[in-house]
């Protein structure tokens, strides 16, 4: 079990790889408070966003169990940006893997599934240590499906019902562009996902293929 000054310390170390933020606690006469210290000055933390508050008792709640516990988390992406989501799982494999604890989660953030993925295929985790299940409802029957992840990161069979709704609206964006021959903004725009794009969408793997867009910017395809 972690001590007092371990858990501060989980916390403040966390914050500050995510949010440029560090944790403290601090006496006061009788009281104990908790302060978010920024560079120059330090606030309450009741005074900050919901999104570092609820990462501090996250992280507190997961440096509290014993080793070789299992820890239940329901989105933890509430309230957080989506690059603090994505960096939210990079965080929580490094700590669970050097403590043996194991996270069961529930999300509806690709920013968190992709923080997974990318973790496996750059083999921080391994892929028999991850279990990715579709969850959906069939008939007013809720469904389980569980998803093959492989060692490159990529789920086998795809993510079809998860990220239509985002690769419909990049889809859209990067047709007018092209549309309108601004192929250097569509560039500029693939490269912010690190010159990897996952999708399954035929539709916008066409368009990609036809504008020779997937060979010259090394598109991953699935």
């Amino acid at each position: 079990m972690e001590t007092n000054a371990d858990i501060e310390e989980v916390v403040a170390q966390s914050s500050e790889k995510i949010f440029d933020i560090s944790i403290r606690t601090k006496s006061v006469q009788s009281l104990l408070k908790i302060l978010s210290r920024h560079k120059w000055f330090a606030v309450d933390l009741v005074n900050e966003g919901f999104g570092l508050n609820q990462f501090t008792y996250l992280m507190s709640v997961i440096a509290l169990s014993p080793n070789n516990s299992t820890i239940l988390i329901e989105e933890p992406e509430i309230h957080l940006h989506p690059r603090s989501q994505y960096k939210l799982i990079q965080i929580m494999l490094d700590y669970l893997n050097e403590n043996n604890k194991q996270v069961i989660l529930t999300t509806h953030s690709e920013h968190i599934l992709m923080g997974l993925l990318n973790a496996v295929s750059s083999s921080i985790i391994t892929p028999d240590k991850v279990k990715v299940y579709y969850v959906e409802k069939i008939d007013g029957e809720t469904k389980l499906t569980e998803l093959k992840v492989h060692e490159d990161g990529s789920i086998e069979g795809g993510l079809k019902g998860f990220f239509e709704q985002d690769l419909e609206e990049l889809r859209d964006i990067l047709t007018s562009l092209i549309k309108r021959g601004d192929k250097e903004v569509v560039a500029a725009a693939l490269q912010t996902h690190d010159k990897i794009l996952i999708t399954t969408d035929e539709k916008f793997i066409q368009i990609l293929k036809e504008n020779n867009l997937t060979k010259q910017y090394s598109l991953k395809l699935y």
